[in-house]
Parts: C-alpha cells; sequence; structure tokens
C-alpha cells in the first residue's frame, strides 16, 4: 500500500467505540469515540445490544467525515479489536439470538461451582477456574434459562467477530474453529471433552469464534 494512504482502527471496548486514523508512518491525524450502553437486566447480569456496537461505528465514521472527509476516503484498510469473552450467540444464519452476555457478566456463578464440584481436576486440565466469564458457564445458564436459544444456536462469537459481520455482513475472520466448548482455546481438547462429557455437557458444543 503507498505510503500516503490512510488506516482506520476500530476498538470495540467495554463502555465505548473508539476510532483512530492514522497515514501511511503511523501518524495520528483524527480520533472519534461513542458511547455503548450495557444493560443489567437482573443483578450479576451485565449485558449490551450488539445493534448499539453497529449504531456507534456508524456515529464516530460520521464525526470522522466532518473532521476530513479527505482523510476518510484515503482509508486503504480497516483494523478491529474488542473485548473478548462476550458470548454472542447466533443461529445458521448469522441472526443474532439475544443481547451479548458480556465478560464482566456474573450470571453464571452457580454453573461454575457446579462445574468445578462435579470435577475438580478440571482446573488441572483447563489450567484454569470455572469463572462467570467464559463461554461454557454461560450457555449451561443458557440451557437452563433460555433452552429455546440453545436449540437454534449454531455459533458464540466474540463481540469483534459480530461486529465485522456488520461491517462486512459475513463472518469471514480466519480464526481457529474448534468445538471448544469451556471457551478457553485450550490445547487439551480431547481431555476436555471427556470432562464434559461425565458431566452430560456435550449439548452445549458449538463453533466458538
Amino acid at each position: 500500500m503507498a505510503i500516503d494512504s490512510n488506516f482506520l482502527g476500530l476498538d470495540l471496548g467495554t463502555s465505548e467505540l473508539k476510532a483512530v486514523i492514522i497515514n501511511g508512518v503511523g501518524e495520528v491525524l483524527f480520533q472519534a469515540s461513542a458511547s455503548v450502553a450495557s444493560h443489567y437486566p437482573f443483578p450479576l447480569a451485565s449485558e449490551q445490544s450488539p445493534h448499539d456496537w453497529w449504531i456507534a461505528c456508524q456515529t464516530v465514521c460520521q464525526e470522522l467525515r466532518k473532521l476530513s472527509s479527505d482523510a476518510m476516503d484515503a482509508i486503504a484498510a480497516v483494523g478491529l479489536s474488542g473485548h473478548m469473552h462476550g458470548a454472542t450467540l447466533v443461529d445458521e444464519q448469522g441472526q443474532v439470538l439475544r443481547p451479548c452476555m458480556m465478560w464482566n457478566d456474573g450470571r453464571s456463578t452457580k454453573q461454575c461451582i457446579e462445574l468445578q464440584a462435579a470435577m475438580p481436576e478440571m482446573t488441572t486440565i483447563t489450567g484454569n477456574l470455572a469463572m462467570p466469564g467464559f463461554t461454557a458457564p454461560k450457555l449451561m445458564w443458557v440451557r437452563e434459562n433460555e433452552p429455546e436459544i440453545l436449540r437454534v444456536l449454531q455459533k458464540s462469537c466474540c463481540p469483534k467477530t459480530i461486529f465485522a459481520m456488520y461491517c462486512v455482513e459475513t463472518l469471514f475472520l480466519k480464526c481457529p474453529m474448534r468445538r471448544v466448548l469451556y471457551g478457553l482455546m485450550c490445547d487439551r481438547a480431547n481431555g476436555l471433552m471427556s470432562c464434559f462429557v461425565q458431566l452430560d455437557l456435550t449439548s452445549l458444543a458449538c463453533q466458538i469464534w
């Protein structure tokens, strides 16, 4: 790419979407941000609407264009980053099934306790304690409280993946697609699968993006 090209960076954070335009030598040209609301429907729950991420993206891009339409027209590529461990559940058509359960959502504390009690060696296998921020306890909560969603669940996506889908209208990211049940990207997947077979949790298997 030519040195006179610009590049747009979008960072989806917990409370706001931040945007920056840099030039071909890495100098910051313009910046903008837009807040993203979290919702707390009941104690310990923390959710965001993925549609709000897209609205925030439109807002920051409009603001950047107001600052310099020339800088926006010179953008050659876009880079995305975003917070981790938010469980955004989608069906086979890529339709979002419910609000994103955020990384700081604590609703699955009971499920974590059940996991640790049923199989104490899980920590040795995964290298982590069972914590509400991870995906599998959240899926256990969904199974118990929203079974109609689990029946059509195809993928559990990190917020950045859904954000990218809104941008390009397809799940294009070349990231590892594994049937990882714990949401930890654990290298010992076979041992982890045996844990979930013993705990009768294999129905929670979905692709983690």
